[in-house]
């Protein structure tokens, strides 16, 4: 969930501040939500690995989550009609504030 509100938050600032063309219209929430949960299909790629035992691969989880960000890379950059690289990093702080938050909430403040 904080990846998804992350990327649209991004998303967001991108839109007003970063698009190549004046005249494009921002995409729905929906389409955004509906494209972002479609380029995450790649998370399944995880059943075959616990089915095969290969959960503690590092080769098979790096080429998963590999393709995962390819995908969503792609999906934003087609969605929000902005360069590959600027997807790149929008999509990155949406995985760097998933892990932040999956940090602060396995060790939380004393």
């Amino acid at each position: 969930m904080v990846y998804f509100l992350t990327v649209i938050a991004c998303g967001e600032l991108v839109f007003r501040f970063c698009r190549q063309s004046p005249g494009i219209e921002r995409p729905r929430l929906k389409t955004v939500a509906n494209g972002l949960l479609l380029a995450s299909v790649g998370k399944f790629l995880a059943v075959p690995a616990i089915v095969w035992g290969q959960s503690n691969n590092l080769i098979y989880v790096a080429l998963a989550r590999l393709v995962i960000v390819v995908s969503s890379v792609q999906a934003f950059s087609v969605m929000w009609e902005v360069r590959s690289s600027i997807a790149l990093v929008t999509v990155g702080s949406g995985f760097l504030a998933q892990a932040l938050v999956r940090l602060l909430w396995s060790h939380p403040f004393s």
